[in-house]
Protein backbone atom coordinates (compact mmCIF):
# COMPACT_ATOMS: atom_id res chain seq x y z
CA UNK A 1 0.00 0.00 0.00
CA UNK A 2 1.35 3.89 -0.64
CA UNK A 3 2.51 5.90 2.29
CA UNK A 4 -0.40 8.51 1.05
CA UNK A 5 -2.79 5.70 1.21
CA UNK A 6 -1.79 4.94 4.69
CA UNK A 7 -1.41 8.50 5.36
CA UNK A 8 -5.26 8.82 4.64
CA UNK A 9 -6.15 5.99 6.86
CA UNK A 10 -4.75 7.52 9.78
CA UNK A 11 -6.20 11.39 9.09
CA UNK A 12 -9.51 9.46 8.45
CA UNK A 13 -9.94 7.04 11.34
CA UNK A 14 -8.74 9.64 14.16
CA UNK A 15 -11.65 11.60 12.54
CA UNK A 16 -13.90 8.38 12.61
CA UNK A 17 -12.50 7.98 16.51
CA UNK A 18 -12.77 11.58 17.49
CA UNK A 19 -16.92 12.13 15.68
CA UNK A 20 -17.46 9.11 17.98
CA UNK A 21 -16.51 11.55 20.95
CA UNK A 22 -12.98 10.50 21.70
CA UNK A 23 -11.52 13.16 23.76
CA UNK A 24 -7.78 13.89 22.46
CA UNK A 25 -5.66 12.71 25.43
CA UNK A 26 -2.74 16.08 26.70
CA UNK A 27 -1.06 13.68 28.34
CA UNK A 28 2.31 11.95 27.34
CA UNK A 29 0.34 8.46 26.77
CA UNK A 30 0.93 5.89 24.10
CA UNK A 31 -2.65 6.28 23.52
CA UNK A 32 -3.83 9.85 21.46
CA UNK A 33 -7.67 9.40 22.54
CA UNK A 34 -9.90 8.55 25.09
CA UNK A 35 -13.27 6.88 24.38
CA UNK A 36 -15.93 6.75 26.74
CA UNK A 37 -17.75 3.18 26.11
CA UNK A 38 -19.86 0.90 27.99
CA UNK A 39 -17.07 -1.05 29.12
CA UNK A 40 -15.59 1.98 30.53
CA UNK A 41 -12.52 4.41 28.92
CA UNK A 42 -11.25 3.18 26.14
CA UNK A 43 -7.61 4.78 24.91
CA UNK A 44 -6.46 4.55 21.44
CA UNK A 45 -4.16 5.47 19.16
CA UNK A 46 -3.46 4.80 15.20
CA UNK A 47 -0.67 3.97 13.04
CA UNK A 48 0.82 2.72 10.04
CA UNK A 49 2.86 0.44 9.37
CA UNK A 50 6.67 0.58 8.35
CA UNK A 51 6.69 -1.46 5.25
CA UNK A 52 4.11 -0.19 2.47
CA UNK A 53 3.29 -3.75 1.49
CA UNK A 54 1.63 -4.18 5.21
CA UNK A 55 -1.76 -2.45 4.26
CA UNK A 56 -3.39 0.52 5.69
CA UNK A 57 -2.43 0.70 9.54
CA UNK A 58 -3.79 -0.82 12.76
CA UNK A 59 -5.79 0.65 15.26
CA UNK A 60 -4.35 -0.05 19.15
CA UNK A 61 -6.74 0.29 21.97
CA UNK A 62 -6.62 -0.78 25.87
CA UNK A 63 -9.48 -0.68 28.19
CA UNK A 64 -8.16 0.25 32.03
CA UNK A 65 -10.08 -2.49 33.80
CA UNK A 66 -12.28 -5.19 32.42
CA UNK A 67 -12.94 -6.55 35.91
CA UNK A 68 -17.02 -5.19 36.50
CA UNK A 69 -18.56 -5.27 33.18
CA UNK A 70 -21.71 -7.47 32.60
CA UNK A 71 -21.83 -10.54 30.71
CA UNK A 72 -23.22 -9.00 27.48
CA UNK A 73 -20.68 -6.59 27.51
CA UNK A 74 -18.06 -9.38 27.65
CA UNK A 75 -19.44 -11.35 25.24
CA UNK A 76 -19.54 -8.20 23.00
CA UNK A 77 -16.25 -7.49 23.48
CA UNK A 78 -15.21 -11.08 22.47
CA UNK A 79 -16.87 -10.78 19.64
CA UNK A 80 -14.58 -7.32 18.48
CA UNK A 81 -11.42 -9.69 19.84
CA UNK A 82 -10.60 -7.73 22.75
CA UNK A 83 -8.11 -9.60 24.87
CA UNK A 84 -10.50 -9.93 28.11
CA UNK A 85 -7.40 -10.45 30.42
CA UNK A 86 -4.83 -7.63 29.67
CA UNK A 87 -7.85 -4.91 28.32
CA UNK A 88 -6.20 -4.77 24.98
CA UNK A 89 -7.79 -4.48 21.42
CA UNK A 90 -5.03 -4.35 18.56
CA UNK A 91 -7.16 -4.65 14.96
CA UNK A 92 -4.65 -4.52 11.95
CA UNK A 93 -5.23 -4.11 9.19
CA UNK A 94 -3.19 -5.96 6.44
CA UNK A 95 -2.59 -5.97 2.56
CA UNK A 96 -6.17 -7.22 1.61
CA UNK A 97 -7.78 -4.98 3.67
CA UNK A 98 -8.68 -1.26 1.51
CA UNK A 99 -9.01 1.90 3.70
CA UNK A 100 -12.88 2.19 3.41
CA UNK A 101 -12.96 -1.24 4.66
CA UNK A 102 -10.89 -0.60 7.46
CA UNK A 103 -12.72 2.19 8.38
CA UNK A 104 -16.34 0.34 8.26
CA UNK A 105 -14.63 -2.53 10.29
CA UNK A 106 -13.41 0.36 13.02
CA UNK A 107 -17.18 2.03 13.09
CA UNK A 108 -19.11 -0.89 13.54
CA UNK A 109 -16.58 -2.10 16.56
CA UNK A 110 -16.91 0.95 18.28
CA UNK A 111 -20.29 1.92 17.81
CA UNK A 112 -21.33 -1.05 19.41
CA UNK A 113 -19.68 -0.07 22.80
CA UNK A 114 -19.56 3.77 22.49
CA UNK A 115 -21.77 5.71 24.57
CA UNK A 116 -23.45 8.10 22.13
CA UNK A 117 -24.58 10.98 23.50
CA UNK A 118 -27.83 12.04 23.52
CA UNK A 119 -29.09 14.47 20.46
CA UNK A 120 -30.44 17.81 21.68
CA UNK A 121 -33.94 17.67 20.45
CA UNK A 122 -35.06 20.64 17.68
CA UNK A 123 -37.27 23.30 19.04
CA UNK A 124 -40.20 23.49 17.14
Amino acid sequence: MKKSESLRFIRLANELIESLGAVHNKSSSAYEWTLKTKAGPLQLHVEDYSSPSNGPGTVCGCFDNLTRISDVMRTTLSVMNVNLHSGKWNHHFFDDWGVPQALSCIRIHLKSIVILKKKEPHNV
